[in-house]
């Protein structure tokens, strides 16, 4: 007997868009009823050590040269 035949499995396309943050604080509020955590949880040691590990660079992302003006005095 010749080999079945596999089936051809449709891949599921992947769908975001970016919400404004007006748009998040509403939907936060219209399912919870109350507004979001000014600050996000922190992550456990081990869950953001891992992260860090993976993605090494992750933290720079955030310093820009802004960061490091500095005033001279005369």
């Amino acid at each position: 007997h010749p080999p079945a035949p596999t089936p051809v499995v449709a891949k599921k396309r992947g769908f975001s868009i970016a919400l404004t943050r007006e748009e998040i604080v509403a939907d936060f509020i219209a399912i919870r009823g109350t507004p979001p955590p000014r600050r996000p949880k922190k992550r456990p040691r081990a869950v953001q050590n891992e992260i860090d590990s993976f993605f090494p660079g992750l933290s720079l992302a955030d310093v820009k040269l802004d960061s490091y003006k500095i005033v001279e005095e005369k």
